[in-house]
């Protein structure tokens, strides 16, 4: 394992090493993904709420649904939050697995 795998894993399963590292000014996880994340939320924007329309569609349909239940998990911002959390995920997928196929070409 290199330094940045160990940086990336320790930053991922620690809070206070991650909260440590951004003290010190050291590059962290979040500061490579905000990029990405604010590419994602403008993305976002220019969907309407469809509860039988693709991914992003549903999920804001689901969002709007729930925005009078602070219990839910899509209430206000947090389902925005997980929205574009779960939209970052499946393009890191997405990225790993195309540079993992390219290579093999």
């Amino acid at each position: 394992m290199n330094m940045t795998s160990l940086m990336v894993v320790l930053q991922t399963f620690s809070k206070w090493f991650y909260i440590l590292c951004e003290t010190l000014g050291v590059t962290t996880i979040c500061d490579h993904g905000q990029p990405i994340m604010t590419m994602l939320r403008s993305e976002v924007k220019k969907y309407q709420p469809d509860p039988l329309g693709n991914f992003i569609e549903r999920t804001l349909a689901e969002i709007e649904e729930h925005k009078d239940d602070p219990d839910h998990v899509y209430h206000g911002e947090r389902g925005h939050t997980h929205l574009v959390g779960t939209l970052l995920d499946l393009f890191l997928a997405g990225n790993h697995y195309f540079q993992r196929s390219f290579r093999k070409l």
